[in-house]
């Protein structure tokens, strides 16, 4: 019994420590990380569009403004694992095809743009 308590409390430890080091980020373009809870949260004045919020260890929410950033790493919010990244400084596009040529769509309508080795993300009609 007492070598399955201690195996028991050992995964626990394991399994928490794992999850841990899973924190939501997002990055400037000044390159500084800032972690914190990724949040959706619709506009005041048109519902249809989105923003997103970064939440600290505080409690305190602070919009997060497409020009200044690079990328968003969100693990357990609403659009679940995956890269956020902004749009001609303007929207944000979740990554939803990883590669060469990477896939991006728009999270606030269904448009689409593409990335190929890491560049800025661009429009393309797949119509």
């Amino acid at each position: 019994m007492k070598t399955f308590t201690t195996f028991f409390l050992f995964s626990i430890l394991i399994f928490s420590g794992a999850n841990a080091q899973e924190k939501e980020y997002l990055i400037t373009k000044n390159n500084d990380t800032v972690y914190g809870k990724i949040i959706r949260s619709p506009k005041l004045l048109d519902p249809t569009k989105i923003r997103l919020k970064i939440e600290d260890e505080n409690g305190d929410k602070e919009i997060i403004d497409p020009a200044s950033v690079k990328q968003v790493r969100s693990f357990r919010g609403v659009y679940g694992d995956c890269i956020i990244k902004p749009v001609y400084g303007q929207w944000f596009a979740k990554r939803i095809i990883k590669g060469k040529i990477e896939v991006y769509e728009m999270l606030d309508e269904v448009i689409f743009y593409t990335s190929k080795n890491g560049s800025e993300l661009e429009f393309k009609d797949f119509g």
